[in-house]
């Protein structure tokens, strides 16, 4: 019986957790960081414009990388992702509106020096559609995306179809 309601627990935890997705409260990132990776120190402004809208600035050993009007910034992550020995820079934003839409700007070195190589969104799953409210994370070095799915009339905070991950 008790390893029978122990089942029965963690099945119910398991469907309710697949079958919605709670909003998450996302505090962008403002102000000016140093970020020191093995290679180089980045300087990241965000200077807010509004409550949906910053100015970005990345920069490198005195060079800018990246002067952006963009979403608001919601993290920075440093990762060896392609394995090579530096580390690359991402910057992840996070629309203001309903959706929660995010993007992601990869900073890496190319070419003897770092520069933006990628701005990468959200995908459209193969069934259903994307609204936002994606995850994201790094895994063993590796990108993590993970998307809800929203079929045909699901409210923004309660996708139906699933999850797609990137």
């Amino acid at each position: 019986p008790f390893l029978l309601k122990t089942l029965a627990f963690a099945l119910s935890l398991l469907l309710i957790s697949c079958a919605s997705v709670e909003p998450v409260s996302h505090k962008p990132v403002t102000g000016s960081q140093n970020i020191t990776t093995r290679d180089t120190t980045f300087v990241i402004k965000n200077i807010p414009l509004a409550s949906s809208l910053s100015v970005l600035t990345v920069s490198a050993e005195d060079t800018i990388l990246a002067e952006v009007e963009s979403d608001p910034l919601e993290e920075i992550i440093v990762a060896d992702s392609n394995r090579d020995g530096r580390e690359e820079l991402y910057l992840v934003t996070r629309s203001a509106g309903s959706g929660s839409y995010a993007t992601v700007l990869v900073f890496s070195w190319c070419n003897a020096k770092y520069q933006q190589i990628a701005r990468l969104s959200g995908a459209e799953p193969s069934s259903g559609k994307y609204m936002g409210h994606d995850s994201i994370w790094f895994e063993d070095n590796t990108l993590k995306w993970l998307i809800p799915v929203y079929l045909e009339n699901d409210p923004y905070t309660y996708p139906s179809g699933g999850t797609f991950m990137i």
